[in-house]
């Protein structure tokens, strides 16, 4: 775990089962902690969604790099449990206002959210970042949102997918060594608003520049390979939030078993 700059993140407790570095952190981080499992491994998986009637792997609804100018736009997946697949990448340019309805956006290449530009997807949207194989797309999904743009994200509060805004499990190059195959990006300064679960156990997640990240949600983790804090920013973790305010399911838990200790 490393914070640099002036950055600050606030929890119940963090715990590296390595290390961390960066004076950010309240409270001081537990190092050495005990390598626990991942609650959710396995679920997301296309095989596993499959089962469930959802199709990650279908034909692209997009093929080519999908840029957004000026103006508004809306896209409707079909419902809460259907896949629109975007296969190369997703710019929202400094004027453009993209609202998703409820489903799943699958997004091969990048998902850029530029200054100025905003994503509003408030009724129920999972964003799955597909591995490079994903029907051929040739590249891992990676989400990149610039400092002042808007991020408005609120996870399905039922289904396969409840309680998940963001999803990736699965990595092409990833070999769980010290260098990170994929970094999912969000820099401060505009309004960023994820209700959700953010999961990326094979990338790693920075977070960067100025302004308050997340402050008003209630229902907020993070599950990742590396996680990555700098600039002058303020992350609110809400690990612990109230699901039944957010209408989401309880986060799943795991013990941490050691000596690890919660710090009030």
């Amino acid at each position: 775990m490393v914070s640099g700059g002036s950055a600050t993140a606030t929890a119940a407790q963090f715990c590296s089962s390595g290390s961390h570095s960066g004076g950010g952190f309240t409270p001081v981080p537990l190092d050495d902690c005990v390598q626990i499992g991942d609650p959710y491994e396995g679920l997301f998986s296309v095989a596993s969604l499959l089962t469930e009637g959802i199709n990650i792997d279908g034909p692209c609804d997009e093929f080519t790099t999908v840029r957004l100018r000026s103006g508004d736009y809306t896209v409707d997946a079909g419902g809460p449990t259907s896949v629109f697949r975007y296969c190369g990448g997703l710019l929202v340019k400094a004027g453009a206002t993209l609202i998703l309805g409820p489903g799943i956006y699958v997004i091969n290449d990048v998902l850029e959210i530029q200054s100025g530009g905003t994503l509003n997807a408030p009724a129920g949207v999972t964003v799955y970042l597909g591995d490079k194989w994903l029907g051929g797309a040739g590249r891992d999904g990676e989400l990149l949102v610039q400092g002042g743009g808007i991020l408005n994200l609120v996870a399905p509060q039922t289904g396969p997918l409840a309680g998940m805004a963001v999803v990736q499990p699965i990595v092409s190059e990833y070999t769980g060594g010290s260098t990170a195959a994929v970094t999912n990006t969000i820099i401060g300064g505009g309004n960023i608003h994820i209700v959700g679960i953010f999961y990326t156990p094979q990338a790693k997640l920075r977070i960067t520049g100025n302004g308050d990240i997340n402050a008003n949600s209630d229902y907020f983790s993070m599950i990742a390979d590396f996680i990555e804090l700098e600039g002058n920013g303020v992350l609110r973790i809400q690990a612990s939030g109230d699901n039944i305010v957010a209408g989401m399911p309880v986060m799943e838990s795991v013990s941490m078993g050691g000596d690890a200790r919660l710090t009030n």
